[in-house]
């Protein structure tokens, strides 16, 4: 699947990384961080097709 510009990533349990408390986020787009902000309740780990590791908590947020 060669699509283009579309980012494709799944999320992985919140389970899988809850022994991990650590929070990392890498550039993104301003849209694609509000939807994972909104899509992310605790904690996910999301992977990007471009092999990058994003790890979000919802402590983050301001």
């Amino acid at each position: 699947m060669q699509g283009g510009a579309t980012l494709q990533f799944s999320l992985i349990p919140i389970n899988f990384i809850k022994k991990k408390g650590k929070a990392v986020m890498l550039r993104l787009d301003l849209g694609l961080q509000k939807q994972l902000r909104k899509q992310a309740r605790s904690v996910m780990l999301i992977f990007v097709s471009q092999q990058r590791l994003i790890i979000l908590q919802k402590s983050i947020t301001r």
